[in-house]
């Protein structure tokens, strides 16, 4: 492409790699007391790359061809197969249950149109660790105990107690061979296990003769242990790099109210402590764009920890109405919450194509949330808004930083958003819908005083669903009607700039899907 304005990025794009094919088979048996349940997924993928190709500067050069072929062929098949068997019963005021599971999971992810000679003499990038090929099989067992007894008419006892075991092989190319454009320090293990247990105890007493208030507290108890194999002897391995091991638990609490007012006003309230766990996804990936993070903190060269559970504190206040309004059945909840948080996980981007996840935000957030239901016999219109503020805080992780902090953005997290759907039903076998969209603009970056930030959008679609014969049911639609999401913008603030927007424009990193027509075929027996 000839003469290209580096900072006006508006040719059209064409979106490749974007096609999927997902396959599902459910199978469940139940009767009073036992339950059984197969089920079976395939997923076919492409991976689309990103637009943004160095990942802190726009290029014309997205569509090819370059020197270096970014835009290349990805594609992940994932086969899960799953079993559940499970029995409930009740015995005077308790009623408890128990289940098993079992899962088996395979994610197998290649490029497609070039060769491994090509990638290691154009692309020493791409032939790091899992870049060129992954394959991850997990097995999974689980169990799970639950129920709740009545003490008396004012005070109801629920208990939930679970168990589960991991274990996830990867392969890869850099993973049980020659790993040479990996450092000594990685995280890149051929063997991940976790094991995770949980105890949930809750109490829900009735404070008055009138059943109309109620306090619920509850207590938990989380247990996470992971276990990280050393990668396999070869040279550019340390043999300080050694099997790994953590452990994290801790115990969380939360404490509810609800007063009912007669039928028409309610009032909610919340308060306690959270503490959520990491998975194995989180802590391995997926092999395809999120791998396993290369640094966690700075002091632990060649014998890294995984990243921590998230904790923190949280909050909520709720006001729920009830009333009818112009005839129709009126329903408005307005709630005000807010979550301090420490060791935030999040997704940070480390590379092109390439994310971790870290818990090095902290930070505060605060929201107000509408939803709002309104319905008449053959109308009735739904809507939900947030408006939400975040102010966060991350460690510098660079070498001899000390863990200093400073002030970021939390990507992808708007401040704003709404949605509104009509319904019309001019006979009983035929509804027509209207649904609308706004999401407010949010930044794709960290840096507070010059970051990227995607502009608001507001989506329209339109759709019928019909009851018809024989048990069958058709809907319909249109998503994006005026396709908006693929014209959508990136743009750069800075303080070099008293115009924010006039400093850069560009394509998102992955536009989106844009105008699409669906039709769903349901047959119910």
């Amino acid at each position: 492409v000839d003469n290209v304005n580096f900072w006006s990025q508006t040719q059209k794009r064409i979106r490749q790699n974007n096609a999927y094919e997902n396959n599902d088979i459910l199978i469940k048996w139940q009767n009073d007391n036992f339950f059984f349940k197969f089920a079976w997924k395939s997923i076919e993928r492409y991976v689309p790359n990103a637009l943004n190709i160095i990942g802190y500067g726009p290029y014309e050069f997205a569509d090819g061809p370059f020197i270096v072929p970014f835009n290349l062929s990805r594609k992940q098949n994932i086969i899960s197969r799953s079993f559940t068997a499970g029995y409930r019963n009740q015995i005077s005021n308790l009623e408890w249950g128990i289940s098993a599971n079992y899962n088996e999971e395979s994610k197998a992810y290649a490029f497609q149109n070039i060769s491994q000679l090509q990638l290691s003499q154009t692309l020493t990038s791409w032939s790091a660790a899992l870049k060129i090929w992954s394959r991850y099989e997990s097995k999974r067992f689980g169990f799970q105990l639950d129920g709740e007894y009545k003490l008396g008419n004012r005070n109801l006892l629920e208990f939930l107690v679970n168990y589960s075991h991991e274990k996830l092989e990867i392969y890869g190319n850099g993973m049980r061979d020659e790993m040479k454009f990996v450092p000594d320090n990685v995280t890149y293990r051929p063997e991940f296990q976790q094991t995770l247990f949980n105890v949930q105890l809750q109490d829900t007493i009735t404070l008055d003769n009138n059943e109309s208030f109620f306090l619920t507290a509850s207590v938990k108890y989380n247990l996470s242990r992971i276990f990280g194999a050393r990668p396999l002897e070869h040279s550019h391995v340390s043999s300080t790099n050694q099997d790994i091991y953590q452990t994290n638990s801790k115990y969380t609490w939360q404490v509810a109210l609800k007063k009912t007012f007669g039928d028409t006003f309610a009032l909610r309230a919340t308060y306690g402590t959270y503490y959520r766990l990491l998975n194995l996804y989180e802590i391995a990936g997926d092999g395809v764009g999120i791998l396993p993070q290369t640094s966690t903190d700075t002091g632990t060269r060649g014998q890294q920890l995984f990243p921590e559970p998230e904790e923190g504190k949280q909050w909520d206040i709720s006001a729920m109405f009830h009333t009818r309004w112009f005839n129709s059945d009126t329903n408005i909840t307005l709630t005000y919450y807010g979550r301090s948080s420490k060791k935030i996980l999040h997704l940070f981007k480390m590379a092109y194509n390439y994310m971790s996840y870290s818990n090095a935000i902290s930070g505060k957030v605060t929201g107000l949330e509408l939803e709002a239901s309104i319905a008449w016999e053959k109308f009735d219109i739904l809507m939900s808004g947030t408006l939400q503020n975040t102010r966060m805080k991350r460690r510098d992780m660079n070498w001899g930083s000390d863990r200093l902090t400073y002030p970021v953005n939390l990507p992808y997290t708007p401040e704003k958003q709404a949605y509104v759907r009509m319904n019309i039903r001019p006979i009983k076998e035929l509804s027509l819908f209207a649904e609308l969209n706004y999401t407010g603009e949010m930044p794709t970056s960290y840096n507070q005083d010059n970051h990227d930030f995607l502009e608001k959008i507001t989506t329209v679609g339109f759709g019928a669903k019909a009851t018809l014969p024989y048990g069958f049911e058709l809907v319909v639609g249109v998503r994006d009607f005026f396709n908006k999401e693929p014209k959508q913008r990136v743009f750069s603030k800075t303080y070099y700039t008293a115009d924010p927007i006039a400093f850069a424009d560009f394509n998102a990193d992955y536009p989106g899907q844009g105008r699409t027509i669906y039709v769903t075929l349901t047959y119910s027996y």
